[in-house]
């Protein structure tokens, strides 16, 4: 019975790892919704530097 045991540690504790990894792995990832409109805010900003810069010329 104590073999089970020191090898139900082992199993769980690789169980919770793969969890770990899953979720760390899936959160990291922006959705394409946030991704869009992180672009358009960018598209926005170096079109105003443009402008701006164009107006010093």
């Amino acid at each position: 019975m104590g073999a089970l045991v020191w090898l139900l540690i082992p199993v769980a504790v690789g169980v919770g790892v793969g969890i770990w990894c899953v979720v760390v792995q899936r959160d990291g990832t922006p959705t394409l919704g946030r991704d869009m409109a992180r672009h358009e805010r960018m598209k926005e900003v170096l079109e105003r530097n443009a402008v701006a810069e164009s107006d010093r010329v």
